[in-house]
């Protein structure tokens, strides 16, 4: 891909941290391609991961897992939760 006004040209990172009640495998997709995946679990675990040059400007990162989510707790009320994604940060 060329550089212009709808393409970065350079190299990106992308720092994150995340968690899961329940052990689980996350995904990390930008444009549709898998660029990161990796266990996560009840400790918070910090990544970082560089994305290549010559992606949109304005490009979809998705973050997802396939593992059902997990009750927060025994209540009739509590949440489903998948993982949680803490202090994402874009750099070059």
């Amino acid at each position: 891909a060329q550089a212009g006004a709808d393409v970065n040209a350079d190299a990106l990172r992308v720092a994150f941290s995340l968690r899961s009640l329940e052990a689980r495998t996350v995904v990390l997709q930008v444009e549709g391609r898998e660029l990161w995946r990796g266990e996560v679990g009840p400790k918070v675990s910090a990544h970082v991961v560089t994305l290549p040059g010559g992606l949109p400007r304005k490009a979809k990162l998705e973050f997802f897992t396939l593992t059902p989510a997990t009750p927060e707790g025994p209540g009739a009320g509590a949440r489903a939760l998948g993982f949680a994604l803490y202090d994402l940060r874009v750099s070059r």
